[in-house]
Order: C-alpha cells, then sequence, then structure tokens
C-alpha cells in the first residue's frame, strides 16, 4: 500500500498485532514506514541496483535498509536518505557501501570498550575484580574482540 505519509499519520498509524505493516511513501522512491505488531515504528528503504541480475538472470533481490526508529528520525529526514539511496542505486552503486563503511568508521569494537570498562577505578574497587576481569578477556573478548560493539 503506498500512501502520502505525513507526520501526524505516521504517528497514529495503528499496529496490526497479527504481522508487520508496510507503508510505502508516494512522495520518495523506497521509502517505507514499518509498524510491528508491537507499536514499534521504523523507517526503512527498499529499492533495487539498476541493471543488477540475479544468478536466473531475472531482477536482484531488493535491498532493504533500516534508516531508523520514528522517534529518531523525522519524515523529511527519511525522505532525504531514501531519495539519496534511489538517486544511488539508479547510477548502478550499491548504497549499502557508504552505509557499511560509515558504520565500521564509527564503530568501536568490543575489546574497545571491555577494556575501558575494566580501567575503570569503581570497576576496580570490586571484590572480584581479578576473577571477573579474566573471565570478561577470555570468554568475551577473545571471541568478540574485534566486532563493533553495536552489533553484539
Amino acid at each position: 500500500m503506498a500512501k502520502l505519509l505525513t507526520a501526524l499519520g505516521v504517528e497514529n498509524q495503528k499496529p496490526n498485532p497479527d504481522m508487520r505493516l508496510e507503508v510505502y511513501d508516494k512522495a520518495a522512491p523506497g521509502l517505507v514506514l514499518r509498524t510491528s505488531p508491537t507499536g514499534a515504528k521504523s523507517y526503512a528503504w527498499r529499492g533495487r541496483i539498476r541493471g543488477q541480475r540475479g544468478a536466473n538472470g531475472k531482477a536482484a533481490n531488493p535491498i532493504i535498509i533500516t534508516l531508523g526508529p520514528v522517534e529518531a528520525l523525522k519524515l523529511d529526514e527519511a525522505r532525504e536518505l531514501a531519495r539519496t539511496y534511489w538517486r544511488e542505486t539508479r547510477a548502478g552503486k550499491d548504497p549499502r557501501e557508504a552505509w557499511r563503511a560509515k558504520a565500521t568508521e564509527d564503530a568501536q569494537t568490543f575489546a574497545a570498550l571491555a577494556e575501558q570498562y575494566l580501567a575503570d577505578p569503581n570497576f576496580a574497587k570490586l571484590h572480584s575484580a581479578g576473577p571477573t576481569a579474566a573471565t570478561i578477556r577470555n570468554y568475551l573478548v577473545k571471541p568478540w574482540g574485534q566486532r563493533p560493539a553495536a552489533s553484539i
């Protein structure tokens, strides 16, 4: 279903308790308002890269990028992002590449955050600081250390 989204319409969108609702915006190509059964609302963008084909020769699968929750992103900002992604796909570029690069650049690794926590003077005051630090380093930092903290 496509309709012209308004700020009031986004705010008043009612959830369906059985399934997620997706309403496309007529003003911005590919912009979708998603409403979960719990009532959480977010903006997403859906599109395809021009000229890209799948293994079977048909159009490739759509790209879906979550733009953010309605509370953190205004409708005008979501529309501008959608238009930017649409222009990139029309030019044959994958908008996920720039998005991933920025996310990686901005991301702090789990290891960096863990060491920051372990260096906190309040942590050192704990009775079990030594064993807890060893456990964190051995069982959490070793397997997850290089991952962006936001991905965990």
